[in-house]
């Protein structure tokens, strides 16, 4: 198996590096989900050449360059009349539905891309292994104190973390985690974070992840995050981000 949750137990970090950011933070390149969309939050016309990441077998998925189709649909939530103000995202070609679109992230060209785990909710001091095939293993974890009581719920914050041997990188930051008769019910407003793709994009031997960050129920966050091989103690960079709602 590459994909291993477990619970948490105390660690000795050698070389420790806090990147600390909001889920919101700045990104590079741009990030595109398939299905339909509210019109202000698809950026992106028919004809781009993007890069798609599509479905493989066993640990392998495929990235090619796909042409983006846009086309204009009701927004049955603001739509009246006439008006098409959506947006449905596919592609051209005939290739399924991609597991999402990007393009300006570096690095990245056609080939066979490593797949190392498909979608998991990410839940408070529960561990995430993550391992390669070169024998490199990552540990994603939602890392959360002690709650404190709020009333009918229990109280605390959560950093989302990422280590590998000595070294970590807080990828994102809630100051609110809830819980309720011990269970946890989310972040901020009850947001769930799911990891959503990890694997390695571009060949170079690092993990890279797609994240859903969100800390509100009815708001999607998926950021992409490419790894580096070295630079200033980081081990992802936050690539490209999608910000969707559903009403």
């Amino acid at each position: 198996m590459t994909v291993k949750i477990r619970r948490a137990s105390p660690a000795v970090v050698l070389c420790v590096f806090l990147s600390a950011q909001s889920p919101y933070s700045r990104k590079v390149g741009d990030l595109l989900l398939t299905g339909e969309w509210h019109g202000s939050e698809v950026h992106g016309k028919t004809g781009e050449r993007w890069f798609a990441l599509l479905s493989g077998t066993d640990r392998s998925d495929v990235v090619r360059k796909a042409t983006l189709k846009i086309d204009a649909v009701v927004d049955g939530m603001v739509d009246e009349g006439s008006q098409k103000t959506g947006k449905r995202v596919s592609i051209i070609e005939n290739l399924g539905s991609p597991l999402f679109l990007f393009r300006k992230v570096p690095k990245v060209a056609a080939h066979l891309a490593e797949r190392v785990s498909g979608e998991i909710s990410l839940t408070p001091n529960s561990p995430v292994d993550l391992s390669m095939k070169n024998g490199k293993t990552y540990t994603l974890t939602l890392e959360c104190p002690p709650p404190i009581p709020q009333g009918d719920y229990d109280k605390t914050s959560a950093k989302l973390v990422l280590r590998i041997g000595g070294r970590m990188q807080v990828l994102a930051e809630y100051e609110n985690a809830w819980f309720h008769d011990g269970k946890f019910v989310g972040v901020g407003s009850e947001g769930e974070i799911r990891l959503l793709w990890a694997g390695d994009l571009n060949s170079d031997g690092n993990i890279d992840l797609l994240i859903d960050l969100t800390d509100h129920y009815n708001v999607s966050l998926p950021t992409l995050f490419i790894g580096i091989s070295q630079g200033k103690g980081l081990i992802v960079t936050r690539a490209a981000q999608m910000k969707t709602t559903g009403c």
